[in-house]
């Protein structure tokens, strides 16, 4: 179980009570409009959860240092909660039946069709493109971005079809860095598909 750092736990009791208040309500209206802008259906009793739901648990996965903050490289608050409620509701997403990902991110080799059974994320055999991600695999795939939880984020915000240019304006980095942690995502899927 992860522990909050010390200084992080100090920083956070700075911010005082009144703008917490204005965190969370900011935090609960971005979790909704991610939820509405990927037109999120919950399929079964579990999957029901709305924008204030996700942002408490980022609070909560801030405050119990699940989800370390850099405020020395990232000073915004704000800014790291909605990363992690996102990546919370990416998660939630995929772990729901039936996502899938639209992105051409790399093809699997099957030489014998009766392999198909034994893979849980397979190409749907509809859209090529669209491959099956289970929620183990997508466990997977964030723990190999390690401590680079920015970088899964702005992966899984190209898996939605943002472009790179927009990634690099929304968390004010160089595009190039959205390209290289592009290349990043595609060389982890790849190696989770494979193994």
């Amino acid at each position: 179980m992860a522990v909050i750092d010390p200084q992080t736990f100090e920083q956070l009791k700075l911010i005082p009570e009144k703008e917490w208040e204005i965190i969370f309500k900011k935090l609960v209206l971005y979790s909704e409009l991610r939820l509405t802008k990927v037109g999120f259906m919950p399929r079964t009793e579990k999957d029901v959860k709305n924008g204030e739901d996700f942002a408490n648990d980022a609070i909560e996965k801030l405050f119990s240092g699940d989800r370390a903050w850099d405020f020395i490289r990232f000073p915004d608050i704000l800014i790291h909660l909605k990363g992690v409620a996102k990546s919370l509701i990416w998660n939630h997403i995929k772990s729901s039946s039936n996502a899938i990902v639209k992105k051409e991110l790399t093809s699997v080799i099957i030489d014998n069709s009766e392999d198909i059974d034994s893979y849980t994320d397979v190409v749907d055999k509809d859209d090529p493109e669209a491959i099956m991600i289970s929620e183990g695999n997508w466990i997977e795939i964030e723990k190999q971005f390690g401590d680079d939880s920015d970088g899964f984020i702005m992966f899984c915000d190209w898996i939605d079809d943002i472009p790179a240019r927009d990634i690099a304006r929304e968390y004010n980095v160089d595009v190039s860095v959205v390209y290289n942690t592009i290349k990043k995502g595609k060389r982890i899927i790849t190696k989770v598909f494979t193994n």
